[in-house]
């Protein structure tokens, strides 16, 4: 008896050999769900790679070639003679790993572009997001900002204008804005760094003038006017602040 004959459609697709390095991949990946669920905290070392090994059924290469993937991506660490711990897996702390490579020359004539999209989002969702208190929390940011110009100490200003910035992004209340600023920490310091420095002789007040438009900008923000704090936070970041003299609108 003849059996049913295959249809033609009905295709057999070849058994492939499995990749070496998808082993590895699937051990990285598995490792690194857990770690970013809170299943391995920050601070715990990671089972011995033997133990690894026997857990998931595959070579100790395999679960070597992962942890340096892990390692690479700053989640986990590795120390001589203790083993292989769980790193600070928090957005902040991942986007502190990535700051360093983005701050490239060719990068910076991209960042104003980026700042004026995540900056002005940031601030509309501020508006309708943010508690009173953390608006009050921002004013004093600003205030601290415009005390720290007077010090003319322009590498701390740098740092206190950017953790001001970030600050915007965290009122927003969405974590992804927050994360995205985190990656430009250097590059952001970079740029201003670079318009100061053209310009600092001519306009010696410039901190000054830039932490006034920020005072500015936080008040507008903290009445919840969002037209006023829009038109200046676009001022603040397509106008270099060494451009603009002191009590100047930026």
């Amino acid at each position: 008896m003849r059996g049913r004959p295959r249809s033609r459609h009905n295709v057999v697709r070849p058994i492939e050999k499995i990749n070496r390095d998808s082993v590895a991949q699937q051990v990285f990946s598995d490792l690194m769900s857990r770690i970013l669920a809170g299943e391995f905290e920050p601070g715990v070392r990671l089972p011995a790679e033997h133990a690894l090994s026997e857990s998931y059924g595959v070579s100790r290469a395999s679960v070597r070639a992962a942890l340096q993937k892990l390692a690479t991506l700053g989640l986990v660490e590795s120390r001589v003679g203790e083993g292989t711990f769980v790193r600070d897996s928090s957005l902040e702390s991942l986007s502190r790993e990535v700051s360093p490579l983005v701050a490239r020359d060719s990068m910076t004539p991209h960042v104003t572009e980026f700042r004026e999209l995540i900056e002005r989002a940031s601030t509309s969702l501020a508006v309708e997001r943010a508690s009173d208190a953390e608006l009050d929390r921002f004013v004093e940011l600003a205030d601290s900002l415009l005390a720290r110009a007077g010090e003319h100490d322009l590498g701390t200003y740098l740092d206190d204008d950017y953790e001001f910035h970030l600050a915007l992004c965290k009122l927003s209340h969405n974590p992804l804005y927050e994360w995205m600023y985190g990656s430009i920490r250097d590059l952001f310091k970079l740029r201003i760094r670079s318009n100061l420095d053209k310009t600092a002789e001519a306009y010696p007040d410039a901190l000054k003038a830039s932490a006034q438009t920020h005072q500015l900008f936080a008040q507008a923000l903290r009445r919840r006017d969002e037209a006023g704090a829009l038109a200046l936070i676009h001022s603040i970041v397509n106008l270099p602040p060494s451009l603009v003299e002191p009590g100047a609108d930026r």
